[in-house]
């Protein structure tokens, strides 16, 4: 809206009118302007009737405002540009020929609320401001002392985004918001920001939470602040999980991460934690530690007193994909996987033999398996299966047996078992890779 500007002189009994737009002070109920005008000075004068529509010079509502110099109008569309004029008329009613000079702009804005609500003294941040009549190039001002504003974004006529800086000795309370359209005409909202005294930031939860038994190897543990967190002060050495002799356990990539909301961090170990064992969740505080959004650093490192006890493994390895390779006349290769780290065994028998041999149980813990056989007799029948065992002791032995056939040889096999002896010539000791043991015994060619 204009400022106090004069309107064309009018004959009737010599009356001039001028028309001005009044930015109060006070809050404005939505959809009003207030109005004022010069007075008439002419003896006959008994009042003012105001004119008012959304097109220029075409005026769809009028009000009697009596022998007065201003008066507010209510009732008005949001966000719609309106067009005011005066008369006066005297005591019989008679009105001035021609109005007063128009003046127009939108109702008065109105600030109903922001969000958030609320800031601790030291951060900076975005306050979305609500509330209607907003013009583009309107101007935001917190009338609390030490709240900076940085920048003002127009989204809508009802919405305003303010990026503003809460300074550290801000004044703590509510305090009111004002914005002032480019017309001079402003609106206040009554304590709708409040200032809080800067805190430090704590750990409220963690889950699991301190003490907890059974807890699944798979756990992503996660910590609950007291507020909203600094993200880049939310890292793996900020934030750990320590394992039973307190060293950092790895974490995933992006690990840990913070909701949405900034109080929840979340902890992604980068593999499956051991079964039966206990872990605790450490929080790092102090200067290089973990710092909420005013960026004050919380008060002291948190760690867990007991920690949380992981749940003992009691499911015994999966086999899958038991088969014989490299099969020969006296050797063959047995391999297969296990969804789990265990060790190694084979069982294996002629067909039609109830008692079974083993191999040595090979300690290595792994998830492909491969054991050797040796010592098998040619172009014979074997039965077979396979036993693995994990870290907790859990054992599987695959079922039904398979079979394989060993392959015809040339050579003739004599099967006999010593305590202890002297090979006596022709008689020698042979090694080789595939052999049982390493090493055979044979005669030469020919002997």
């Amino acid at each position: 809206m204009s400022a106090h500007s004069p309107f064309t002189r009018t004959a009737w009994a010599g009356i001039a009118l001028a028309l001005l737009l009044v930015a109060a002070a006070s809050s404005a109920r939505a959809g009003t302007i207030s109005i004022a005008w010069d007075p008439v000075t002419d003896e006959d004068l008994a009042g003012y009737r105001v004119y008012y529509g959304t097109s220029p010079g075409n005026y769809s509502q009028s009000v009697d405002v009596g022998n007065v110099l201003e008066t507010t109008l209510t009732g008005l569309s949001d966000c719609t540009n309106w067009y005011v004029a005066v008369k006066a008329y005297d005591a019989a009613g008679n009105l001035s020929e021609s109005y007063s000079n128009e003046v127009s702009g939108w109702p008065r804005p109105v600030v109903s609320s922001t969000s958030p609500s609320s800031a601790e003294q030291g951060r900076t941040l975005d306050v979305v401001v609500q509330g209607s009549n907003f013009q583009a190039g309107a101007t935001v001002k917190f009338l609390a002392a030490g709240i900076a504003v940085n920048s003002v974004t127009v989204n809508s006529c009802s919405r305003i985004t303010a990026n503003v800086t809460v300074g550290g000795s801000a004044t703590v309370g509510a305090g009111d918001i004002e914005v002032t359209n480019p017309d001079l005409v402003y609106g206040a909202g009554i304590g709708v920001f409040t200032v809080s005294q800067a805190v430090a930031p704590t750990v409220s939860s963690t889950d699991p939470a301190d003490g907890a038994t059974g807890v699944s190897t798979s756990v992503r543990p996660t910590v609950t602040f007291s507020e909203a967190m600094l993200a880049s002060s939310i890292t793996s050495t900020t934030v750990k999980l320590l394992d039973p002799q307190g060293n950092p356990v790895a974490q995933a990539s992006g690990s840990p991460s913070l909701s949405a909301d900034g109080r929840t961090a979340t902890i992604s170990p980068a593999a499956e934690l051991a079964a039966d064992r206990t872990y605790k969740i450490q929080v790092v505080g102090g200067s290089t530690g973990v710092r909420d959004l005013a960026n004050n650093p919380m008060a002291s490192t948190y760690t867990h007193a007991t920690g949380f006890r992981t749940a003992a493994d009691t499911a015994a390895p999966v086999i899958s994909a038991v088969s014989a390779t490299e099969v020969g006349p006296t050797t063959a290769r047995i391999t297969w996987t296990t969804d789990e780290a265990s060790d190694s065994q084979v069982f294996y028998r002629k067909a039609g033999q109830t008692a079974y041999q083993q191999t040595d149980v090979d300690p290595a813990t792994v998830t492909s398996h491969s054991v050797a056989l040796a010592g098998l007799e040619p172009a014979t029948t074997y039965e077979y299966h396979v036993r693995s065992a994990d870290a907790a002791g859990n054992a599987s032995t695959s079922s039904p047996d398979k079979t394989f056939v060993t392959s015809v040889s040339s050579f003739a096999y004599l099967r006999f078992e010593a305590e202890a002896g002297d090979l006596a010539p022709p008689v020698r000791s042979t090694s080789g890779p595939a052999a049982f043991g390493g090493g055979w015994i044979d005669t030469p060619s020919g002997s």
